[in-house]
């Protein structure tokens, strides 16, 4: 995920302004890229604005929360071990030692999930519901039962006559199997569906027509940022410059064009024409309708790019940090990702001192006893 916002050109709005000056009626073209430009000016507005405070959002992570997080996993592994301890002790019901086996298994679990760890694996062993482990219970065939029964639905896979002798480690492998086997299928099917497709498409003399049109075009934009681009080169060529001064100046101005040229890059090249006064207002509203529209159709695949980079950026910051549409909507506003991170943090520090307050309180039956009732009536059974 890129760290550094793009270096904005100086002079867009300068470009934009070059085209409304002097033209009381400007025409459909000259409207047209004015409007792009400004889009464009948006658009890198939005993007600079996703880098920074993606970049924020990054360091207050790692710098407050990533050591709550840390802290509340400590006192997970703490808690399943003080519970693990208390499991065989004498004065829990059946129903209680059930229950509070089932709260280390997930506990366990959720911990190894995040980062391996042999004492946590053990307990984990310990407790998962298999057919020849001793202390399975009518609570965790009943668990075991209802995941075969959810996954089934969910997916139409039929897990084999033999479903309900399953273990829970046969039942993860087996499921795991049929839904790697159905994925593989479904891609194969969509392959061939697609070379069906092609096949069978035959494209008709109007695509044909804008192809060779699109082609056209492309080639002539071409032609004009070369264009373009050797006559800032001509300029800036820095060997011809004898101040050191200068010539550093045009070494780094030669960068940004080549850049530009490199990535096909029309309106950066007119920003710097500007720049370097190569080209003045009068030339811009002087250019011909046809060049116009040309140049519009390559800004708007430049503007595309853009649109490309920002959700991109979007959808990588959401993936890396888990952040679901639920939590920022499906348009958000870089603004409320740090209002988000905000209030994680505090609801993660909030968890942290409950949890530090009851590992002090669990250190004998009674206290779990009392634990295991109150979360029987958070949980709602």
């Amino acid at each position: 995920m890129s760290q550094h916002a793009p270096k904005a050109p100086p002079d867009t709005y300068a470009l934009s302004l070059a085209l409304e000056q002097g033209h009381a009626d400007p025409s459909p073209a000259q409207v047209a890229f004015t409007k792009l430009i400004q889009q464009i000016e948006n658009k890198r507005a939005q993007l600079t604005e996703w880098q920074s405070t993606i970049s924020n959002f990054q360091q207050k992570y790692t710098l407050d929360l990533l050591p709550i997080l840390q802290a509340k996993n400590k006192l997970k592994a703490a808690f399943v071990l003080r519970l693990d301890e208390l499991y065989d002790a004498k004065g829990l019901s059946k129903r209680e030692r059930e229950r509070l086996g089932d709260m280390i298994l997930e506990l366990a679990s959720g911990l190894l999930a995040q980062e391996s760890n042999p004492q946590l694996d053990a307990i984990c062993d310990k407790y998962r519901p298999h057919d020849t482990h001793p202390r399975l219970n009518e609570r965790q065939a009943e668990i075991l039962a209802a995941m075969k029964a959810e996954f089934v639905e969910m997916t139409g896979v039929d897990l084999g006559d033999d479903a309900d002798e399953l273990s829970y480690d046969e039942f993860i492998q087996r499921a795991q199997a049929h839904l790697d086997e159905q994925h593989a299928a479904e891609e194969r099917a969509r392959q061939q569906r697609n070379e069906q497709r092609q096949t069978k498409r035959k494209k008709s003399a109007k695509q044909l027509a804008k192809e060779q049109k699109d082609a056209e075009d492309a080639q002539d934009i071409k032609l004009s940022v070369r264009e373009i681009y050797r006559k800032l080169v001509s300029n800036l060529h820095p060997d011809r410059e004898s101040d050191p001064q200068q010539r550093a100046r045009k070494t780094e101005l030669m960068q940004r064009v080549n850049q530009a040229y490199e990535k096909n890059n029309l309106l950066q090249l007119l920003e710097l024409q500007i720049e370097l006064e190569h080209i003045d207002p009068a030339s811009l509203r002087n250019l011909s309708e046809e060049r116009l529209q040309r140049y519009t159709k390559t800004l708007k695949q430049h503007l595309s790019q853009l649109n490309t980079e920002k959700n991109q950026l979007e959808m990588e910051f959401r993936e890396r940090f888990s952040i679901s549409f639920d939590h920022l909507g499906y348009n958000p506003n870089p603004a409320n990702i740090m209002r988000l991170l905000a209030q994680d943090i505090a609801a993660h520090q909030n968890d942290l001192h409950r949890m530090k307050y009851e590992l002090d309180e669990i250190q004998d039956v009674q206290s779990v006893k009392i634990w295991l009732k109150a979360m029987r009536y958070r949980d709602g059974y």
